[in-house]
Parts: C-alpha cells; structure tokens; sequence
C-alpha cells in the first residue's frame, strides 16, 4: 500500500514547517478525542509539543486511527 519510510519522512517534514503555535494547536487537537475536554487536552499538549518524538508519534497514530 503506503511506504511507511515515506510516511514518516512527510510527517517529520510537515511537522517542521510548523511553528510553536501551530505544533502546539495541532497537539491539542488530536488529543481532544482523548480528554473529557480541551483545557486537560491543552494541558497535556503543552508537555509534549516540544518533543519531535512525541509529536511525530502522535501524528503518526491520529493519522492511522479508526475515529472516522
């Protein structure tokens, strides 16, 4: 289907075109369905929006989640 080394290479890009902000907003978003609401979601996204790591991750697992 997908190259998953192709994948992980456009999401590391997209998430560098971001800035702080933008990281930190899209964080709180994807996290949203995992908080009974946005401030716990905000709260949790503040402690990782600074870790690559953690935010490729967590892309990673939003994009291939079954929520839709």
């Amino acid at each position: 289907m997908f190259k998953t080394k192709n994948n992980k290479k456009n999401q590391i890009k997209f998430l560098n075109s971001l800035d702080y902000w933008e990281s930190l907003n899209l964080a709180t978003v994807l996290l949203i369905p995992n908080h009974k609401n946005a401030e716990d979601a905000y709260s949790e996204a503040l402690t990782i929006v600074l870790d690559r790591n953690k935010m490729i991750d967590l892309l990673d697992k939003s994009i291939h989640s079954k929520l839709v």
